[in-house]
């Protein structure tokens, strides 16, 4: 059984709580949500305290996390929507595990680099049971990066 400490060390969740786990198909499905005293406005300009937010409303995100073995791990958080009453946005909760709309965890997205150092992109793709284009947006999100650092 999945555990708050479990999602912490193994998937790098940090500011989440674990909610239940399901597993399906052969796949776990980890549900979580953000503590609460961990919450913030979603306003970059704003970043009020969570007792100056009123939760909203709910949505559902579900994100690839990192395998445990062979077993797939789904990451589903539970967020909410949030009314600010220091700035009056109302936004979705900022989801500080993955970048943008992205369907993975960052910690996948590092796992997945650190595997195309020593395979090619079609076997990163299939040892994860991903798509080719998911490994290779990611490697070239990543050389672009280098290559702007680097210069």
């Amino acid at each position: 059984m999945a555990t708050t400490s479990f999602l912490y060390h193994a998937q790098a969740l940090r500011g989440y709580k674990h909610l239940r786990t399901e597993y399906r198909n052969g796949c776990e499905y980890h549900y979580i949500e953000q503590i609460q005293h961990k919450r913030r406005c979603a306003n970059e300009d704003c970043r009020a305290r969570w007792w100056k937010l009123t939760l909203a409303g709910t949505f559902e995100r579900t994100f690839v996390g990192l395998p445990v073995g062979r077993r797939k791990q789904f990451i589903v958080l539970l967020g909410h929507r949030q009314d600010c009453a220091e700035c009056g946005c109302k936004l979705q909760e900022a989801i500080s595990f993955t970048e943008g709309k992205a369907r993975h965890s960052k910690s996948f997205a590092r796992y997945v680099l650190d595997l195309c150092a020593v395979m090619t992109i079609k076997q990163v793709a299939l040892l994860l049971g991903v798509g080719w284009d998911l490994v290779k947006d990611l490697h070239k999100r990543y050389l672009r990066s280098a290559s702007r650092s680097g210069s």
